[in-house]
């Protein structure tokens, strides 16, 4: 599968009091999702500056191919979400789980690619489960991840 394909969600939250369902802005990105192209659209966000607007507006503005989304589970080919205040992102893949085997003796990918793939993998998997990755500052996600991929 190549890189360019790569579904996600970025949720950018401005209240860590409220439930996680409150103050939330969800944006979808149907390219790029893995986390080197998070790592370079988060850069891309970061250098706009604060002084034009939200970081939503401002991961909007950056990014072409972001939509304003009303929720996550609208969008069900995605293959990592990504929670960014302007001082965390966290980072979570979707991890499936096979049905009636141990894993050890299953040998397809573990992993989403597309929904077309995850149609033909429903007889293989009972469920599938969120799995943080990563959890530290925005800069040291783009330090991270956009020197591995250069």
């Amino acid at each position: 599968m190549e890189k360019n394909n790569t579904r996600a969600i970025f949720r950018f939250m401005y209240s860590l009091q409220l439930p996680r369902t409150y103050n939330n802005i969800f944006v979808y990105v149907k390219r790029n999702g893995d986390p080197d192209g998070a790592a370079q659209s988060i850069k891309k966000m970061l250098e706009i500056g604060n002084s034009n607007g939200c970081l939503a507006s401002q991961f909007i503005r950056s990014n072409e191919n972001a939509i304003i989304t009303e929720s996550p589970e609208n969008h069900t080919d995605t293959e990592f979400q990504y929670y960014v205040t302007s001082k965390i992102v966290s980072a979570e893949r979707l991890i499936l789980i096979p049905k009636h085997r141990p894993w050890y003796q299953f040998k397809l990918p573990f992993v989403v690619r597309r929904a077309k793939e995850r149609k033909k993998w429903n007889v293989y998997f009972q469920s599938a489960e969120w799995h943080v990755f990563y959890h530290d500052t925005p800069q040291a996600f783009i330090e991270k991840y956009v020197s591995n991929s250069q």
